[in-house]
């Protein structure tokens, strides 16, 4: 597993998205990318698709990126973040 590098919003030139896009979806390269997004993008994603093992504050996004990643959204000491992980968990 990567070690967390911390990435700043979703989008944009150097966003996680684009992170993980130019590595190839290669799981090797992108469990553990994390980025620091703002509340709106928080909103954003936690109201475009039913969450996963949504906890009141936690969610797994329910779109995948490849396999069984996806993207994990957390408050953290009021700072929104994701980052990809493997969902475990059952997707129905």
């Amino acid at each position: 597993m990567n070690q967390q590098i911390l990435i700043k919003g979703m989008w944009g030139e150097n966003g996680l998205i684009k992170t993980y896009e130019g590595l190839n979806y290669d799981p090797s390269k992108i469990i553990g990318l994390k980025a620091e997004v703002t509340k709106k993008e928080y909103w954003h994603f936690l109201e475009c698709l039913p969450p996963l093992d949504f906890d009141g504050q936690n969610f797994y996004l329910q779109e995948f990126i490849t396999g069984n990643l996806t993207f994990y959204f957390t408050i953290e000491e009021n700072k929104y973040f994701c980052e990809i992980k493997e969902f475990a968990g059952s997707r129905y």
